[in-house]
């Protein structure tokens, strides 16, 4: 886990030329979990990646930090 979330910060603090491959490596352990990927938001998403207030960023922050937290509370009530 911590270096999924060291991969993804690293994504997250990538400037848009260099977006590629970065976004290869996401989208390669994403798919090898079983994630499905909306491609058009993705797309949009890429196309506002340079937005100066980081829009995107953030919100992608918000949602894989939410995810982990839920998913440690899953685990939490799995161990009692």
């Amino acid at each position: 886990r911590p270096a999924v979330e060291r991969r993804f910060i690293a994504l997250l603090m990538t400037e848009r030329e260099e977006l590629g491959d970065q976004l290869r490596h996401a989208l390669s352990l994403l798919k090898s979990a079983g994630y499905g990927i909306d491609w058009r938001k993705l797309l949009r998403d890429i196309e506002a990646w340079s937005h100066p207030e980081r829009l995107v960023q953030r919100r992608w922050a918000r949602h894989f930090w939410r995810s982990l937290e839920r998913t440690d509370e899953n685990t939490e009530e799995g161990e009692e």
